[in-house]
C-alpha cells in the first residue's frame, strides 16, 4: 500500500448535502476509496444552506463553508449594479480563500500531505498562488468552464472570461495537472496552454460492490413497478442534470422513432430539474409531439445511495450529450450488466467500448441513435452479451480498488518531485 498519506480534498460539491453533479460523485467515491485504504482524508466542500459547520462522514472529516459570502463593497446604486455583476467572482475568490485558510488549519492540526482541487469555480487559486504551498497540489480537470461554453455554443461575458482567467491560473500554478481522459487533456493544451504530455490522466472510479446487479435485483423490480412500467418491456435508463446540453430531447425523438416502427420502449430520465422546471415541461412538450408522452418518466432527482437500483431497473442506459468527460454513469451502468447507447463523440469512447460493451453512434446522424437502442431493444441476447462484458470492464478499469492504488500512487510521485 505503501506510506499513509493526508489527503485535502477541495469540491465545493459533496454530497449529500451539495451532490449536484459528477465532480461531487467523483470527489465522494475517492474520498471513500482513500479512506478505506488507510488514508487520512479531509473534505473542504460548500454547505446547502450557507452554514459554516463540521462533520465526520464514513471516517472522513468535512469542513462545510457558506456558497454564497456577502460582498463588502459601498451602498449605492452604480455600486449595486458592479455588485449584481461580480457576486459570482467575488463568491469565487472568497470560497478559495477561505477554502485555503481551512487547509492552513487542517496543516496546523493535523498536517497535509497533498491536496486536490477541481477545475471549476478555480477553487485552487488561493493555495496555488500562496508564497508559501500548503502541501503539494493536483489540479482535477472535469470539464472546466470555457470549454463546457464553447462546446454548446453559449456567449460569454467579459465576468466569465475572468472565470476563465482565475481557472487557468489555478491548475497552470498547481504542482500536477490530472485530467480525467485524453480527450480532456487535449482539450485543456488547446484552451489554457497546458502541455497535455505534462498532464496525467487518471480515470474516475467508483464503488463495483455497490455497482453490482447481484445485489440488486429485487430493487429494481420493486422500482419498475413504483414507476408502472410493465415487468417484461424493455426501459431506457438516462441519468444527469435536466439540462439541454445532455441531448435528452433527442432520446425522446428516438422513442418517438421507435413508436413508428412498431417497437414498444419506456425512456427514464432521472435528475435534478432547473429551479423554474421549464427544461421539463420542454421535454414533456417533446415527447407529446412525438406520441410518446405515455412512455416518458421523470422521477426527478435521484439519491446517489440509490442510484443502483435504477441501472437494475432498466434494460439499456443511453447519453446523448455531446463533448462529455467520460461521465460515471456510463461506467456505474456498465458495472450494474447494462449495455450502452451513446454518441461517439467526446471522451466517450474512451470508457464504452463500442460492440463489446454498448453501441456508439455518430451524433451527426439522427436516424443512428434510433437504430442502435432498436437493435439492443430487439435483441435480448445481445444484451446479456454486452452487460457481461461491461460489467468486468468496469471492474477490471473502473473500481476504487484499481483507480485508489493508481491515483495514490501519483500522489507519491507528486510529493517526492517537491521534495527533490
Amino acid at each position: 500500500m505503501g506510506e499513509r498519506l493526508r489527503v485535502g480534498l477541495l469540491s465545493r460539491e459533496y454530497p449529500p448535502e451539495t451532490g449536484w453533479g459528477g465532480i461531487g460523485t467523483y470527489t465522494y467515491n475517492l474520498a471513500c476509496g482513500l479512506r478505506r485504504a488507510g488514508h487520512e482524508v479531509h473534505v473542504v466542500a460548500a454547505s446547502h444552506d450557507d452554514r459554516e459547520h463540521c462533520c465526520e462522514a464514513d471516517g472522513i472529516k468535512i469542513q462545510r463553508l457558506p456558497l454564497r459570502y456577502a460582498t463588502r463593497l459601498p451602498s449605492g446604486r452604480v455600486i449595486w449594479r458592479v455588485k449584481k455583476r461580480l457576486q459570482h467572482l467575488a463568491n469565487m475568490l472568497e470560497h478559495s480563500h477561505r477554502a485555503a485558510k481551512c487547509l492552513q488549519e487542517i496543516r496546523r492540526r493535523d498536517g497535509l500531505d497533498i491536496i486536490e482541487f477541481p477545475d471549476y469555480w478555480g477553487e485552487g487559486f488561493v493555495i496555488t498562488r500562496a508564497r508559501r504551498r500548503l502541501a503539494p497540489t493536483v489540479g482535477r480537470v472535469h470539464g472546466y468552464h470555457k470549454l463546457m461554453l464553447r462546446l454548446h455554443q453559449r456567449s460569454v461575458t467579459r465576468e466569465m472570461r475572468w472565470q476563465h482567467r482565475i481557472e487557468q491560473m489555478a491548475l497552470r500554478d498547481a504542482d500536477l495537472v490530472s485530467p480525467n481522459s485524453h480527450w480532456i487533456a487535449d482539450q485543456l493544451e488547446d484552451d489554457y496552454g497546458i502541455p497535455a504530455a505534462a498532464q496525467r490522466i487518471q480515470f474516475m472510479g467508483i464503488d463495483t460492490d455497490r455497482f453490482n446487479l447481484a445485489k440488486i435485483q429485487d430493487a429494481g423490480r420493486e422500482l419498475r413497478h413504483s414507476l408502472e412500467l410493465p415487468e417484461t418491456a424493455a426501459v431506457i435508463l438516462s441519468c444527469g442534470r435536466i439540462e439541454r446540453r445532455k441531448g435528452y430531447e433527442y432520446l425522446i425523438r428516438a422513442l418517438g422513432t421507435l413508436k413508428g416502427r412498431g417497437v414498444e420502449a419506456y425512456l427514464v430520465v432521472a435528475g435534478r430539474d432547473t429551479p423554474d422546471g421549464a427544461e421539463s415541461a420542454r421535454l414533456r412538450g417533446i415527447a407529446e409531439e412525438c406520441g410518446v408522452a405515455a412512455a416518458l418518466r421523470l422521477p426527478g432527482q435521484v439519491p446517489y445511495s440509490d442510484l443502483p437500483a435504477w441501472y437494475a431497473m432498466c434494460s439499456i442506459y443511453a447519453g446523448a450529450s455531446r463533448g462529455e468527460s467520460p461521465g460515471l454513469t456510463y461506467v456505474e451502468a456498465m458495472a450494474c450488466r447494462r449495455p450502452v447507447v451513446a454518441f461517439a463523440d467526446g471522451a466517450i469512447p474512451e470508457v464504452v467500448r463500442h460492440g463489446e460493451t454498448g453501441l456508439l453512434v455518430d451524433p451527426e446522424d439522427s436516424a443512428a441513435l434510433a437504430d442502435a437502442l432498436e437493435r439492443l431493444v430487439r435483441d435480448a441476447a445481445l444484451r446479456e452479451q454486452m452487460g457481461a462484458v461491461g460489467e468486468q470492464h468496469a471492474v477490471d478499469c473502473f473500481s476504487l480498488r484499481v483507480t485508489i492504488a493508481r491515483h495514490a500512487e501519483m500522489y507519491r510521485d507528486v510529493i517526492h518531485a517537491q521534495e527533490n
